[in-house]
């Protein structure tokens, strides 16, 4: 729902660095398909490209970046996802 909410609001939305499984649920649950980010750098170009960049990614994945929002938590099985944004305050 929260997903549907960013979309509808304009919101371009990529994975970063996602698993095999993370990309194939997001494809079933979703209904299409969303880019993916491998690399730090081409994530940080990503978010700051824009006022509605969202990156879903493993929390563990991201926490140690800077310049980031934490827009939304959510768990999966035993892992925690997060919605981030830049940080236009920085």
């Amino acid at each position: 729902q929260y997903f549907e909410t960013l979309q509808s609001e304009g919101a371009r939305i990529s994975l970063f660095r996602p698993s095999e499984r993370i990309r194939g649920a997001a494809v079933f649950y979703l209904k299409r398909t969303i880019s993916i980010i491998k690399e730090e750098e081409r994530l940080k170009d990503f978010l700051r490209s824009g006022k509605m960049a969202v990156a879903i990614s493993r929390k563990a994945k991201v926490k140690h970046l800077d310049n980031l929002v934490i827009m939304k938590t959510f768990p999966i099985g035993s892992r925690t996802f997060v919605f981030v944004k830049d940080n236009p305050l920085d």
